[in-house]
């Protein structure tokens, strides 16, 4: 058995993958593996797997058709030989102590997840992927972690943690979904015993235009969002009278996309679907307190459940 399977889902990433993966290679360890998921590529992207495939036996390639980055992670997840699973988006890049850094944090804490920091980039030639920054690690509460999801230190992201794989069992990434990661994040956190932060930047996120939003219509970016507040609904749900302080900070989050997708259906000019009734039920639901939501989201709220064609046409007008 494995001690760390490194999963890769990759859709037409031929400009970013070798780049990704070589700097995977710079800590590689013979008891890691690297399994690459390629969603059905219409570029150059699966030539450049086999490619890589032969560069070294730590890596694994897995052809699909095309079928989203929730069944490419599944693939990747049931193809995995390792005790603990990472995730490493095909365009970003990890620090070469990466590994020895993990299995560092592996060894010396019984922990089933681990937590660690990134940094953000958008050109690779200005980025020292060599030295990880800190080296501190703390446990974290369960809840504080639930809290912590909304925020860009911790986040529901799949790619700054590191999962015992015996935490994924029954469960799977929602085949045809987008943000998938919020879907299932939660619940891979809720059946961790113990959850660690390690303050060590060994991760790199690759900013840039070409995202998933970036390329889709208007139409497409609103099936998405739909996406995004069902999964965020159903993390709000979970976290009701279980862990109260972070059903708050969720909820708000909820709200906050509720407002948006709205804002999205009105843009568009369409027939209000099913989303955008749930998403004012949302709104009317909710509670509001100035001191946790701020005067803006307060009258955001009491406008929007008083006098909704105000609001409508306040925000056709100033957007």
């Amino acid at each position: 058995m494995k001690k760390i399977s490194i999963i890769i889902p990759v859709y037409n990433r031929e400009r970013h993958l070798e780049e990704c993966v070589d700097s995977i290679l710079l800590s590689i360890e013979n008891d890691v593996e690297i399994i690459i998921v390629d969603d059905g590529s219409t570029d150059r992207t699966p030539e450049i797997c086999d490619k890589l495939k032969e560069k070294n036996n730590c890596i694994k390639v897995i052809h699909q058709t095309n079928k989203g980055v929730a069944s490419a992670r599944n693939t990747g997840l049931s193809a995995a030989s390792g005790e603990w699973i990472a995730w490493v988006d095909s365009d970003d890049l990890v620090s070469g102590s990466y590994i020895k850094t993990l299995k560092k944090c592996i060894a010396s804490m019984d922990a089933d997840i681990i937590i660690f920091e990134y940094a953000t980039f958008t050109n690779s030639n200005d980025l020292s992927i060599k030295v990880p920054i800190g080296n501190n690690i703390r446990e974290i509460g369960k809840e504080k972690c639930f809290e912590a999801l909304g925020e860009i230190s911790v986040g529901n992201f799949l790619w700054n943690k590191l999962f015992r794989k015996k935490l994924f069992a029954g469960i799977t990434f929602p085949d045809g979904k987008v943000y998938e990661d919020i879907a299932t994040t939660y619940r891979v956190l809720d059946k961790a015993k113990k959850i660690v932060f390690l303050n060590s930047k060994i991760y790199f996120y690759r900013q840039h235009s070409d995202s998933i939003v970036h390329r889709t219509n208007d139409i497409k970016a609103l099936q998405m969002l739909q996406n995004r507040v069902e999964a965020q609904n159903k993390l709000v749900q979970f976290l009701k009278g279980k862990y109260p302080a972070a059903f708050e900070i969720q909820n708000k989050l909820l709200i906050e996309l509720a407002f948006e997708y709205i804002k999205s259906e009105e843009k568009l000019k369409i027939s209000p679907t099913a989303t955008y009734i749930q998403c004012r039920d949302f709104i009317r639901e909710y509670k509001i307190s100035v001191r946790r939501d701020g005067i803006k989201l307060c009258a955001k709220v009491i406008i929007c459940n008083n006098a909704f064609p105000i609001y409508k046409l306040i925000f056709r007008l100033h957007g």
